[in-house]
């Protein structure tokens, strides 16, 4: 079996993913994006960037692990200790299909990211497009 290179660092990785949340949390709050199966595809994709955000972090943690480095992993898995909490009520919200919910642990995430810079310029694209079913899909495997 050969080894598995990854170009991208498990930092770098989470800056995109916080700033690709940023953006989704950005487009929730413009007047535009009324429609309830938008509003449903951003909030699903704040729970896969959540989940991919939270996968980074465990990754990175058992490396220094590994390392010896336990307290600093103990650290770092402090720093992050918001992302499971707020993933497991925004799942949880998704899964009983009560959007007002969600939309709490949205706002939640916010807060977090307030202070994240995201250019306005940057993603214009909507990445969270059928984030619901991709959502659906991968929730049944976990489930």
């Amino acid at each position: 079996m050969s080894r598995v290179i990854r170009i991208e660092s498990g930092a770098s990785t989470r800056t995109r993913v916080l700033r690709r949340l940023a953006q989704a949390l950005r487009a929730a709050t413009q007047p535009t994006n009324s429609s309830g199966a938008e509003a449903r595809d951003i909030l699903a994709f704040l729970a896969l960037g959540l989940a991919t955000l939270q996968e980074s972090v465990e990754e990175t943690a058992s490396a220094w692990e590994r390392r010896g480095y336990w307290v600093k992993a103990d650290q770092f898995r402090q720093k992050w200790a918001w992302g499971p909490r707020v993933l497991a009520s925004l799942e949880a919200s998704l899964h009983q299909g009560d959007l007002l919910r969600a939309g709490a642990s949205a706002l939640e995430i916010a807060a977090i990211l307030a202070d994240l810079r995201v250019d306005a310029g940057r993603g214009r694209g909507k990445a969270w497009r059928g984030a619901w079913e991709a959502w659906r899909s991968t929730r049944s495997v976990r489930c």
